[in-house]
């Protein structure tokens, strides 16, 4: 994979003479088949069941079966499914611009541009 970011995390990967170029540094492995663990180990890094949540505070949530991470992770506010981010911030940000254009009703014409 060919990539052009300035800076990369490099990681040694064990028994082998490469480095691994990452844009953003792995902190865990989450791995799951149904309700088993996929064992392995990637830079140091084991595989395990659970997801950080907040890396700042170290939350991280259990999950014992890889058909409800996506559900797990919606109630903590957290949506993996691009789609539906998407549709979430263009509601928004149409009802943003539905209460400034009722509210500002002194502007004669207003743009506002988006790309999701």
């Amino acid at each position: 994979m060919q990539n052009n970011w300035a800076k990369l995390m490099r990681l040694d990967i064990e028994g082998q003479d490469v480095q691994a170029k990452l844009i953003r540094p792995v902190r865990n492995i989450l791995a799951l088949f149904d309700n088993k663990i996929i064992d392995f180990s990637f830079a140091k890094i084991k595989s395990n069941n659970h997801s950080f949540i907040n890396d700042n505070l170290g939350e991280h949530i259990i999950i014992n079966d890889a058909s409800q991470y996506e559900i797990i992770l919606e109630n903590q506010l957290v949506l993996i499914d691009s789609s539906k981010r998407k549709d979430i911030i263009t509601k928004q940000i149409k009802t943003i611009m539905n209460y400034q254009l009722h509210t500002n009703t002194s502007k004669k014409s207003m743009i506002i541009g988006y790309n999701i």
